[in-house]
């Protein structure tokens, strides 16, 4: 009855496969997927011939989905997608999550398992790592897998797989362009989540796919100056707020040259046209505000001098908070304290501090 089993797993996983995988790369991935199978059937003990329906919107079986489902990003913008999988109450032991995209409108950066639900406390090792199959090797088509002996997973918002892209082209979608393969239970090729039922019944009854929209993007350009710093290269965080007031409208941080410059791309899906109050922060110095900048007009701003001497970033004030700081690393070359970038903390940095004792920041 084994064999019969084992034999019946290998033909359907071939059938699954085919589809798919058609270069002596694929052969080994199907060769590597049936010993895993054969290790699963081990575990689980299902019997293929004893296979439930079910159908579409049921409120009582599994559902896998993508969150969010939907967004809109900028070209170029590289955004996270977590697959999700609702047991709605019952134990499963496998879920196997096939996706579908643009491969023309988005990018495929990395498939990350390392949080899923099924590695908790998984005897079932494959390759060192928790029971799983990725392949990605097919444009537009992702394949996840992953597996967990009985008890195996019970829950109602279980991380399966996170999923990076990047948007490369701009998308105005009319329906939905991240999407499961799923039309009915344990069709060939189709996602699939497996009870632990020892009986191998497949009880997704729904999907929910994504809708994503990638927009246009401007060029932002900055330029800063750091007091007294030899170099200006330095990580820098600017906050876009809403005129007048302290509200973050949009955020984002670079690495500034060594000039002092900083570009980056903004989304207008991100950063709608108005008028900003533009904040920019580096470690070790006040903030400065820019009032009333019109976007995008405006994309080209020179910022001006960072006052220094804010050791203590939290408070944006130079006060004896960062005085302390600085004493306890006299004598050293810690960049943290080395205010002129002379190598050695000392009474010229200090005299930078002392000038500006007492300035807060913007």
């Amino acid at each position: 009855m084994e064999n019969k089993i084992n034999s019946q797993f290998q033909l359907k996983l071939k059938e699954l496969l085919s589809k798919r995988l058609s270069t002596k790369k694929g052969l080994l991935i199907i060769i590597l997927m049936i010993v895993l199978l054969t290790l699963l059937i081990s575990l689980f003990q299902v019997d293929t011939h004893r296979l439930t329906t079910s159908f579409l919107g049921s409120e009582e079986k599994a559902v896998l989905s993508v969150s969010p489902e939907s967004g809109t990003y900028g070209v170029g913008e590289e955004f996270t997608v977590d697959v999700l999988v609702n047991t709605k109450g019952e134990n499963v032991v496998a879920v196997g999550a096939y996706l579908n995209y643009d491969s023309a409108k988005f990018r495929l950066v990395n498939i990350n398992t390392d949080n899923s639900v099924f590695n908790t406390n998984n005897s079932c090792v494959y390759n060192g790592r928790p029971c799983e199959i990725i392949n990605s090797d097919t444009p537009g088509q992702i394949e996840i897998v992953k597996a967990k002996p009985s008890p195996g997973v019970n829950t109602n918002n279980g991380l399966v797989a996170q999923i990076t892209f990047q948007a490369i082209e701009i998308v105005e979608p009319n329906e939905d362009n991240l999407t499961f393969t799923f039309t009915a239970p344990y069709a060939s090729g189709d996602s699939e989540v497996i009870l632990d039922d020892a009986q191998g019944t497949d009880i997704l009854s729904g999907v929910d796919n994504a809708r994503f929209t990638v927009q246009e993007t401007e060029s932002f350009k900055a330029r800063v100056r750091l007091e007294r710093r030899k170099t200006l290269n330095s990580e820098l965080t600017f906050y876009f707020l809403e005129e007048g007031t302290q509200t973050v409208i949009y955020q984002f941080s670079c690495l500034s040259n060594t000039n002092g410059h900083c570009e980056a791309d903004i989304s207008l899906a991100n950063l709608p046209s108005g008028t900003y109050d533009l904040r920019v922060k580096a470690p070790g110095y006040l903030t400065k505000k820019i009032e009333s900048i019109t976007w995008p007009t405006e994309t080209e701003i020179e910022i001006g001098e960072l006052v220094a001497g804010n050791l203590q970033d939290e408070d944006n004030e130079i006060n004896s908070l960062d005085w302390s700081i600085m004493n306890g690393l006299w004598g050293s070359s810690d960049p943290k304290a080395d205010i002129n970038q002379d190598g050695l903390v000392n009474a010229l940095d200090w005299s930078i501090m002392n000038k500006n004792w007492g300035k807060a920041g913007e």
